[in-house]
């Protein structure tokens, strides 16, 4: 992850901003089941409300900044 791709799709430092919001609460949310086994870990979050709610914001920006090459 960097910022290269962010800045080509024309985000500024608002954008980073949410994105390192994200970064964090992602973390933060998923910190407890660190522990399990990957699949395990994988099944877990896969049904979690927040991370889905996170993934839908997280495209709605990408639709707002195309990656234009």
């Amino acid at each position: 992850m960097g910022t290269p791709t962010i800045t080509t799709r024309g985000m500024k430092e608002k954008e980073m901003d949410k994105i390192a919001e994200w970064v964090d609460y992602v973390i933060e949310v998923v910190a407890p089941y660190c522990h399990l086994r990957p699949a395990e870990f994988e099944e877990k979050i896969k049904k979690m409300p927040e991370l889905r709610k996170i993934a839908a914001d997280v495209k709605s920006l990408c639709r707002r900044y195309p990656l234009n090459i």
